[in-house]
This record gives C-alpha cells, sequence and structure tokens, in this order.
C-alpha cells in the first residue's frame, strides 16, 4: 500500500524542520576564547551529540514512512547514517561564514556518533514492534 502524498509530507516536516533547527543554531556568532571551558565544551560536544542523534531518529522515520518500510531496514539506515554525516559537515561548513565560529572535523564526528548512538536505539528498541502496530492499527 502506498501511503498518500499528506502522509509523506506529514512525516518528513519534523526532519526538514529539526534540520532547520540546527541551522539556525550554527548561524548564531559566538566570541572565540583563548581557554576552554571544560563545561562549555562538555555542553556544546553533547549537544552536537544530541541534535544529531534525533536528526537521525526523524529522517529514518520519514525514510520509513515513504517507502512503506514496517520493519527496521538496513539499507535505509544506512542512507539515513550517511545523510546525518554529509548535512554534520556541510553544518560546520556553514559556519566558516558565521562570526566567531570555526569548522571542526571533530564536530562532525561528534555528529556522526549521534547519529550512530540513534541508529543503534532504533534497531534495538521496540521500533520493529512499534511500527507494526501502527501499521495494523492502520495509523499510518
Amino acid at each position: 500500500m502506498k501511503n498518500s502524498n499528506r502522509y509523506i509530507l506529514w512525516a518528513w516536516l519534523p526532519p526538514l524542520r529539526w534540520a532547520s533547527v540546527i541551522f539556525i543554531f550554527s548561524s548564531i556568532p559566538t566570541f572565540p576564547t583563548d581557554t576552554i571551558i571544560w563545561w562549555d565544551f562538555i555542553l556544546k560536544k553533547t549537544a552536537h551529540i544530541v541534535e544529531f542523534g534525533i536528526l537521525f531518529i526523524l529522517t529514518f522515520r520519514a525514510v520509513n514512512i515513504t517507502f512503506g518500510y514496517k520493519t527496521f531496514n538496513k539499507s535505509a539506515a544506512f542512507y539515513v547514517l550517511l545523510f546525518c554525516i554529509i548535512y554534520g559537515a556541510s553544518d560546520e561548513f556553514h559556519q566558516s561564514f558565521t562570526p566567531g565560529r570555526t569548522p571542526h572535523i571533530r564536530d562532525v564526528g561528534f555528529d556522526t556518533v549521534g547519529a550512530l548512538l540513534a541508529l543503534w536505539y532504533a534497531k534495538r528498541s521496540t521500533w520493529d514492534y512499534v511500527r507494526t502496530i501502527i501499521y495494523q492499527k492502520g495509523i499510518i
């Protein structure tokens, strides 16, 4: 059964909105400092992990709805992971144009860790069970 355009649009709005939130956050100028404040460093890197974990889950959900996957799909997970890595790299490139921000490859690494953790969660959680129930009830 193919999903209607309305459901597909509904599925893609959350990841598009979340990608916009990430873009807006990386557009905020900061003041560079010479010293590393550890709590600030930990907070920012945790934010990278959480942001891209959420982006993975939302995008993976949208792909599953669009293509009608009812169980965990390895290829979908791979391509969504690849998308998250590329989006993280483009976000770092975007930061090179923002005053006080500098791109760092390690931030793409933290983004990737977030997406990988979300992939692991999607695979290990009750994702398949929840998806099956949703399709059986005809919610999607």
